[in-house]
């Protein structure tokens, strides 16, 4: 590696980052990694070795090495085991296992000894929510440099912000799941529909809505952060967003006038069947007051629906039979259960208790 050019810490730390928010691939923190130490090779994975069970984020090594490490050599891997025990602490090989140590293990031999891995340098840091830790391992050959107390202090910099950007990504992906399941249909509205985290964090906007953040059309994504496009809407944006996150019914916020004097409002909900604070659905309205009363109006300002669809949803919503819906109505059975099918396809809820769910989340008035 002699002669390369060496990233700095904050070069690094950028592009941290940037594979926080998704704008990078975590393969490009590790080569970033390699490039400040001088180092040689790479791997970056997520887990827990002790169980065998690692995610692979980054390696200089070809999908055979890959393969053999995770299915034949993690669990004999001192580094890991013994780092994982050193949660944020930077530590060289020879720290926590001497040649006495993997005399009786075939990794050192077999594998490490194959692909020329002798000098370490490494780092274990939590990612929490029962994903066990990231293991970041640097390293050189037998004939290359020890790595130095310089070396060390370098990576010891950006610990802190890669563990908080590792522990984003698992929460986001975790969130993004929900985020998928309750977006379902929405491109099938006619309204502009995101999915954020509690915090404002964007996990997915529908068309509509990716092209009213372009416009500035009362909200705008910064960073993968949701933002009001005026500046002034931005407390009572996070006090909306942190109300529904905590549990609250939701609610709607009016925004400042967009381009041209246009009135929009925001309507924040608990995105249907999604752990508490963890998904919101947040909906980009053109007032029409008449329509915006009670769940059956947003319901057909939201998805489309007529109101007659609309009630029977709202009902089905608190539990109400097809039956008793039918009586309440002086109508028959069947037509209240052709209007569901209608309902249902409206909004995308792949049963009744996934719309009841949807219905629940929505704010009452």
């Amino acid at each position: 590696m002699n002669g390369m050019v060496r990233d700095s810490v904050a070069e690094v730390t950028a592009v941290i980052t940037a594979a926080g928010l998704g704008e990078r691939p975590w393969s490009d923190v590790s080569q970033a990694l390699v490039r400040m130490t001088g180092a040689n090779t790479n791997s970056m994975w997520v887990g827990d070795a002790g169980a065998g069970r690692i995610e692979m984020l980054s390696t200089s090594f070809d999908a055979r090495v890959e393969r053999d490490y995770t299915a034949h050599y993690v669990q004999e891997d001192l580094w890991a085991l013994r780092g994982s025990s050193k949660l944020g602490q930077v530590f060289r090989g020879e720290e926590l296992a001497s040649p006495e140590d993997w005399a009786p293990l075939s990794i050192w031999s077999d594998f490490y000894g194959r692909i020329g891995i002798n000098r370490l340098l490494a780092v274990c840091v939590p990612v929490g929510g029962g994903a066990g830790y990231c293991a970041l391992g640097l390293h050189r050959p037998e004939a290359g440099r020890p790595f130095t107390e310089d070396d060390a202090g370098k990576l010891r910099q950006v610990v802190a912000p890669m563990a908080a950007h590792l522990r984003l990504r698992h929460e986001l992906r975790l969130a993004t799941g929900a985020a998928v399941a309750a977006m379902a249909g929405l491109e099938m509205t006619g309204q502009a529909a995101l999915a954020v985290t509690g915090q404002g964090r964007i996990l997915h906007a529908n068309t509509r809505a990716r092209a009213a953040m372009a416009q500035g059309r009362g909200i705008r994504g910064r960073l993968g952060e949701l933002a009001p496009a005026n500046p002034r809407d931005a407390a009572a944006l996070d006090a909306l967003l942190a109300r529904v996150a905590a549990g609250g019914a939701g609610g709607l916020l009016r925004l400042s006038p967009g381009p041209g004097g246009e009135e929009l409002h925001l309507l924040a909900a608990r995105a249907p069947d999604a752990p508490r604070g963890e998904v919101l659905l947040l909906f980009l309205l053109t007032p029409d007051r008449r329509r915006l009363e009670g769940r059956a109006g947003l319901l057909m300002a939201l998805h489309g629906l007529t109101g007659a669809e609309a009630a029977v949803a709202a009902r089905v919503a608190e539990g109400a039979a097809a039956a008793d819906i039918a009586a309440e109505r002086g109508t028959s059975e069947g037509t209240v259960r052709s209007q569901l099918r209608q309902v249902l396809g409206k909004t995308g809820a792949e049963n009744l208790r996934v719309l009841a769910g949807l219905v629940a989340g929505l704010p009452e008035s």
